[in-house]
């Protein structure tokens, strides 16, 4: 039976962003996010545009600083804070994205965009 190809989240974003000037990026990480490796990988795939999208907003700096809030197992707290580590604007794409896909978490996605900006690291960290 022949089924409808799957949405996939960068469908949802706007792809054409180009990094601000000023930023921090290496162009042949953002293009390689963008158009994958030229042959073909078992460990990896070949592109990445949900990637590409947060570094072309993000830069090595802002990425860095972000990826110090990713644990394993990921809980609650460390959720909100890498949330809370990416941009209000670029958050809040990312999310509407996620509302497209997420039919069944619809809900608690839209509470956490309308939470952005409201919960702070400090809170955050005392919410232990």
């Amino acid at each position: 039976p022949n089924r409808p190809e799957s949405k996939q989240l960068h469908e949802f974003l706007d792809m054409s962003h180009q990094p601000a000037d000023g930023l921090e990026y290496h162009p042949e990480v953002m293009k390689l996010l963008r158009e994958g490796r030229e042959m073909e990988s078992n460990f990896d795939s070949r592109k990445s545009p949900a990637a590409a999208f947060l570094y072309s907003h993000m830069g090595d700096i802002g990425v860095k600083e972000s990826l110090k809030y990713i644990v394993c197992p990921m809980d609650k707290k460390h959720s909100r804070l890498l949330l809370d580590s990416l941009p209000v604007r670029v958050a809040t794409e990312f999310l509407k994205a996620c509302l497209e896909l997420a039919f069944s978490r619809r809900e608690k996605i839209a509470e956490i965009i309308s939470s952005l900006g409201e919960i702070t690291t400090t809170d955050m960290c005392n919410d232990v």
